[in-house]
């Protein structure tokens, strides 16, 4: 969709809002508020919300209505399996075929999560968790920029919207019980662990990198699941 269109504006403003969870999980969008907010006209929101369903950010909810997509364990499973699967294949091209510029982008990007503030305690506030959020799909973009197909890359980052939806709701939720949650936090806020897949890409060791990886996907898992718990849908 054009970028200069009143639709088009439409379009990433609220799928910037849906993303950064200004619009949490089942929540009911109102074309007449969504319209002051944004100050877009009518015919180009539900143009709009037309295109984020196609994306399955948004539901419409009849007779004329949408709400943000709701969040489950088994959708969110489905997600980060798919996720896993090409990550782990776009890792291991990049590690064949990245080259110098890979390997000094992928050390800028490590270097720029490492001095993002954690989401953690105090800490834990929307700014922050978005700031988070970015430099980490930054990071995941730069470590597996090296490898050569277009389509897994596109799919991969059509991948990342819904996983950062995900995220978002799933932080909003520990934030009511960080301290139970405290050791998979750490453990998936931690540096150290995205250096070591760092250290294994530009070691160009594939197993390794690939168990870190794995590693990586298997404690958010974790995380999602203690939060969101068997077949319970968060709204």
């Amino acid at each position: 969709m054009g970028q200069d269109t009143k639709a088009g504006i439409a379009f990433n403003l609220l799928r910037r809002d849906i993303l950064n969870g200004n619009h949490p999980s089942g929540k009911p969008l109102r074309v007449s508020n969504l319209s002051v907010r944004y100050g877009v006209g009518i015919a180009a929101l539900r143009v709009a919300l037309a295109q984020l369903t196609e994306m399955q950010l948004v539901v419409p909810t009849p007779p004329r209505g949408w709400q943000v997509a709701s969040v489950s364990l088994a959708e969110f499973q489905d997600l980060l399996h798919a996720r896993m699967t090409l990550e782990v294949a776009l890792l291991e091209d990049a590690i064949d075929h990245g080259t110098k510029n890979w390997e000094t982008n992928l050390l800028a990007a490590h270097f720029q999560l490492a001095q993002a503030v954690r989401p953690l305690g105090a800490a834990d506030t929307l700014a922050y968790r978005q700031t988070w959020i970015a430099l980490h799909d930054s990071f995941h973009a730069a470590l597996l920029a090296g490898a050569r197909s277009a389509w897994l890359k596109q799919n991969h980052l059509q991948l990342l919207d819904q996983m950062q939806r995900y995220h978002q709701a799933i932080m909003s939720l520990v934030s009511s019980n960080t301290d139970a949650m405290e050791p998979l936090l750490t453990d998936a806020f931690s540096i150290p662990r995205h250096g070591e897949l760092v250290v294994a890409a530009l070691d160009r060791d594939k197993p390794a990198a690939v168990t870190a990886l794995k590693r990586h996907g298997d404690i958010t898992f974790a995380l999602s699941q203690r939060i969101l718990g068997p077949d319970r849908a968060a709204d």
